[in-house]
């Protein structure tokens, strides 16, 4: 089979900013049929940068909301199966759906997740929590990202 991932589903999670800015790469991987599933988690907003400006900016929000097409729609429009999410029963089987396509048909899945605004604690890369850095003063910081504390 074309793109065949040697058995072992490929799955990709991010925000809807993060997503924003790499989304391209579904049209390469559709092109080259390289089958994957993407799942976006769309809060309609730049979460871990809103976050930042409560933590650090006394709630100054600049350019943190993201009203944005939906990203589903824009995966149909470059070739790709697109699906949305709108409740939490939905996830599992839209999950299984796009797994299935992927290593029975080869196709390259957008799962979109809709999601309340609810701010979560963002990734803080190293440089961030360095002596004198604002990160550093906010009060038991634990910084974790893929299981590594930092």
């Amino acid at each position: 089979m074309p793109g065949s991932t040697g058995g072992t589903a490929s799955i990709a999670y991010a925000g809807n900013g993060a997503w924003g800015m790499s989304l391209g790469e579904i049209m390469t991987a559709v092109r080259h049929d390289i089958p994957v599933t993407a799942v976006v988690f769309h809060n309609r907003q730049w979460g871990a940068e809103k976050k930042n400006q409560v933590d650090f900016y006394n709630r100054r929000f600049v350019a943190g909301e993201l009203e944005s097409e939906s990203f589903a729609g824009i995966a149909q429009a470059m070739g790709a199966e697109g699906i949305v999410v709108d409740k939490l029963e939905e996830v599992g089987p839209a999950l299984q759906r796009a797994v299935a396509a992927q290593m029975n048909e080869g196709k390259t899945t957008v799962i979109e997740i809709m999601c309340t605004r609810e701010l979560g604690d963002p990734f803080r890369p190293p440089r961030a929590v360095e002596a004198g850095s604002p990160a550093r003063q906010v009060q038991g910081l634990r910084v974790t990202h893929m299981g590594v504390a930092f």
